[in-house]
């Protein structure tokens, strides 16, 4: 299809084209080389792995025949006289120390062999002890190269939170997922589908891990510092939509509707912008919610969307850990050259540094704009509920954009809260969007709360944006006959936006809404919508007596917090 490049970066025909070709069959050599390298290391990784799951076991080994000599040792009779044996609580007590001291000389062993701490090797001792014992299928694919090192730590990590009966499932679904995300999209992922495959209540677990919010400091370099937070989600990602918020009226108030200086002039395939930006967009009003989407009751079945609810105080019980999703700075504006950001205007803090330069205004009390716009702010959250969720007929959990399951108490007051939600039908089995209602060049508002929620980040391979700060991108380009349909719309964040249509990439769509890039040298990446759930959590049962029939969709909701 018809990409709109400029010229002056294609090469001429008569200038040499050759040499061209010469230097884009390098490339592709020197790339392939690089893949072919990527899983030989990977490969590598596997058979460490595998040999430190063996070190753990001539460790258990060791253990285990030191007991068996020592039980023997002790059953010989005794001479009259002689002091008792000792207690049976007491040997058993004694066994699990030397078993413990075993474990911790293996340790030493190998940290002081590899030069790696002993935290290291602890934690990997544990992942290859997981792998080997419950993950077969996943350390076959890490030993094959198949997926990295990283992938495969991931899964480990999450299976040994789960029972044991559950990791056969986990797998199952996990696994197909690692090969074709990248490690950090993958760890959000696992998130997800751990939630699906765990047999004890979200609610039950989110109250025992609200026990370990805090906040810490690590130093840094050049006298820097970093400062984290642990909070339920929902609180988290609330402070960062109003981090978002004010960095972003800061910049209009300084600059005007500044962009950056390789933002598109506009163009009938310029990104959807102004009045029809996504809520949770670059030019989404301050304390509001953007888009004709009104107020109404829950449909009887479906999901339904919250739009703009009341994101809870201290005491919800939101996720685990919230925004995962900070803007970063190679996501967060276009690179130049060196790879600095620059802006328009006579403002040159990047949109970063405004989001820190506001938390330490707003944490210490300073009077300064950002403190002043923080009183006009209200954060914006996006929750898509089950509708027997919702009405409490059943107890599965609700999806909070940007970061994954929610307990349904924390679903259901949030879209209490919501001042507008939509409804929208969704295939009972694959969870893909069936209906929205109309059709045209700008798309309505449930359209694009609907793409938000489904695409839940930039369409390109391996980018993490969120879809609410990604621009809504016609595939096959309005001007040359691309429909403003849910099969012709993905959003895509501003560097990969211009990466379509600036460059060699291309992209065509597929079934399903997915999108398969094309890079320069031919390699071809198919993604696919992140909101779609790869299989339907299990309806767990509720408390309430009569549960209805579950019916196709589901409603979603836009909420201020």
């Amino acid at each position: 299809m018809k990409q709109n490049r400029d010229p002056g970066l294609q090469p001429a025909p008569h200038q040499g084209a050759a040499a061209y070709a010469r230097a884009a069959d390098s490339r592709s050599s020197v790339i392939a080389a690089l893949e072919a390298n990527e899983r030989r290391v990977d490969a590598l990784h596997g058979e460490r792995m595998r040999l430190l799951a063996l070190a753990a076991l001539t460790a258990e080994q060791a253990a285990e025949i030191g007991a068996a000599l020592r039980e023997s040792a002790s059953s010989e009779p005794v001479s009259s006289g002689s002091d008792t044996a000792p207690p049976t609580a007491s040997l058993s007590a004694t066994e699990a120390r030397r078993r413990e001291l075993e474990r911790r000389s293996l340790v030493a062993e190998i940290a002081t062999a590899l030069h790696f701490s002993e935290a290291t090797v602890c934690g990997l001792l544990d992942d290859a002890e997981t792998l080997a014992a419950s993950l077969p299928e996943t350390f076959t694919a890490l030993r094959s190269g198949t997926i990295s090192l990283r992938h495969a730590r991931t899964m480990a990590g999450n299976a040994r939170s789960l029972p044991a009966s559950a990791h056969g499932d986990f797998e199952a679904a996990a696994l197909p997922e690692a090969a074709a995300l990248t490690a950090a999209q993958f760890t959000q992922r696992v998130r997800v589908l751990r939630e699906s495959t765990h047999p004890e209540s979200i609610e039950v677990r989110h109250r025992a891990a609200r026990e370990e919010r805090g906040v810490w400091l690590d130093p840094e370099r050049d006298g820097m510092a970093a400062l984290h937070c642990l909070l339920p989600a929902v609180d988290a990602l609330a402070i960062d939509d109003a981090l978002d918020q004010i960095a972003r009226a800061l910049r209009e108030a300084d600059d005007g509707p500044t962009v950056c200086e390789n933002t598109p002039a506009g163009g009938e395939d310029a990104p959807i912008s102004g009045d029809e930006a996504p809520v949770g967009g670059d030019k989404a009003p301050v304390g509001g919610v953007e888009g004709p989407v009104g107020r109404a009751a829950a449909p009887a079945g479906g999901n339904a969307t919250a739009i703009g609810a009341d994101a809870a105080p201290a005491d919800t019980h939101g996720g685990l850990l919230g925004g995962d999703e900070v803007p970063s700075r190679g996501d967060d504006a276009p690179v130049h050259g060196n790879g600095s950001p620059r802006f328009v205007g006579s403002e040159r803090r990047t949109h970063a540094q405004r989001r820190a330069d506001a938390f330490v205004d707003l944490l210490l009390g300073r009077e300064s704009r950002a403190t002043a716009l923080a009183r006009t702010v209200a954060p914006n959250l996006m929750v898509t509920v089950p509708v027997l969720t919702l009405l409490q007929h059943a107890d599965e959990p609700g999806e909070l954009h940007g970061y994954g399951p929610i307990p349904p108490s924390t679903a259901r007051r949030l879209a209490a809260r919501a001042p507008s939600f939509l409804r929208i039908l969704t295939h009972p089995d694959t969870g893909e969007t069936l209906s929205v209602g109309r059709e045209r060049y700008r798309p309505p508002a449930d359209l694009r709360l609907a793409l938000i929620a489904e695409d839940e980040t930039c369409r390109f391979p391996g980018c993490r944006r969120r879809a609410a700060r990604c621009e809504l991108d016609h595939t096959h380009d309005w001007a040359t006959g691309g429909a403003t349909s849910r099969d012709n719309l993905a959003h895509l964040c501003p560097k990969h936006h211009h990466l379509k249509h600036d460059t060699a990439w291309t992209v065509r769509p597929g079934p399903a809404r997915t999108l398969t890039w094309t890079s320069p040298t031919g390699r071809e990446h198919t993604t696919q919508p992140m909101g779609r759930p790869v299989f339907r959590p299990p309806t767990r049962p509720s408390s309430h007596p009569s549960t209805p029939p579950r019916r196709a969709g589901t409603p979603t909701f836009e909420s201020p917090p």
